[in-house]
């Protein structure tokens, strides 16, 4: 069986528009942000789960969470979210330096962006 192309059919050469509808999209966005979700909670399983690592994934669970269940994905609230989540899980975290140096960091980007991110909106 051979396939062949014909670019004379091709959308792009016609100016057919590629959509898709919203609720397609958004079934799309949501597959995307589940994979995310699996891919990033692996590698951070595969990297030994330093408090930087273990912040890292928690914050972009709780960001692609927001997205799965309709919701404004929302930097602050991620950080508080992991931020707590952690502390709950694990109550001497908040006496290790590096746990503490993470999401100072992580809210220092966060507090320098936010002007930039909302301008651009």
């Amino acid at each position: 069986m051979q396939i062949m192309y014909n670019p004379q059919m091709s959308p792009v050469r016609t100016g057919q528009p590629i959509s898709l509808s919203k609720e397609e999209n958004m079934n799309r966005n949501r597959g995307l942000a589940l994979l995310s979700m699996v891919a990033i909670t692996g590698y951070a399983a595969l990297a030994g789960g330093g408090a930087s690592v273990v912040r890292a994934a928690v914050m972009a669970d709780v960001f692609f969470l927001a997205l799965l269940v309709d919701r404004e994905a929302d930097l602050p609230s991620a950080i508080a979210v992991a931020g707590l989540g952690l502390a709950l899980w694990n109550p001497a975290v908040i006496h290790d330096v590096g746990f503490l140096l993470t999401f100072a960091a992580t809210i220092g980007i966060v507090v320098a962006l936010d002007p930039a991110l909302r301008d651009g909106k």
